[in-house]
């Protein structure tokens, strides 16, 4: 779902007020925020649903910019990314058949993305990514979630799971169990 808000709105309930109930009912959901006040984004003390475009009324290019988030938002729908919010303003697109396996960074509240392409640190836990990527990823261990279709040899005597790249991230055989 893409949801083009205006920070300011004309009833009741303000843009970042909707955001968040749109992200609440669909993880999945891009919010783009339609704004005359760009400071409103860097100060906003209650803004919790992270944007994936912010968009200034008033630009010269205003129609330019809106066909380009439109078109940027069709892409990440249409592949299948996870999205990363670098911060407020950029916003990374991981192709999920690139993710390799997800790792729980120990006592920091983030999580490590290890793809064909990098690693990416972002702030999530695994339950909430479970819910935005979908089928095709489990979780192997109770701080990794791991892409099936990535995994190239198990070692079951290592515990251990190996990608194409020679990557290796260990399983429990708890978790792993029948699924496999």
């Amino acid at each position: 779902v893409l949801c083009l808000l205006d920070i300011v709105s004309q009833n009741q309930t303000p843009g970042f007020a909707l955001a968040e109930l749109a992200a609440e009912q669909n993880p999945q959901s891009l919010i783009v925020f339609l704004t005359g006040y760009p400071q409103k984004i860097l100060w906003e003390p209650d803004y919790k649903a992270m944007a994936f475009s912010c968009i200034f009324k008033h630009s010269p290019i205003l129609e330019q910019e809106i066909r380009t988030t439109i078109s940027l938002a069709e892409l990440a729908f249409s592949q299948k990314c996870l999205l990363i919010h670098v911060d407020r303003f950029q916003t990374l697109y991981v192709p999920h058949d690139s993710i390799l396996y997800i790792e729980a960074i120990k006592g920091s509240g983030k999580l490590c993305i290890h793809s064909i392409t990098g690693q990416y640190v972002l702030r999530d836990t695994l339950d909430g990514i479970l819910l935005r990527l979908g089928d095709g990823f489990l979780r192997c261990h109770r701080s990794i979630v791991v892409n099936r279709k990535n995994v190239r040899r198990i070692d079951r005597g290592a515990h251990l799971l190996y990608f194409g790249n020679r990557t290796s991230c260990p399983y429990s055989t708890f978790l792993l169990g029948g699924d496999w």
